[in-house]
């Protein structure tokens, strides 16, 4: 999910700078709704990793 996250701003950053917005904008929101599902799944105790385990901050009841 890092990767998938650095390479949708890595692309709006270079798409906006060769000028085409419209992509770029459209990356950006991509990029940003993937980050609140994800920032909401750990949240709330629902992400998992690769092999299927819980992934939880510290002192997190579930």
């Amino acid at each position: 999910m890092g990767l998938m996250d650095f390479g949708l701003f890595i692309g709006t950053v270079v798409l906006y700078f060769s000028d085409q917005f419209l992509i770029a904008g459209g990356l950006l929101f991509i990029d940003l709704i993937h980050t609140v599902i994800v920032t909401y799944l750990l949240l709330v105790g629902q992400y998992r990793d690769g092999q299927g385990r819980l992934i939880t901050y510290p002192g997190q009841i579930i």
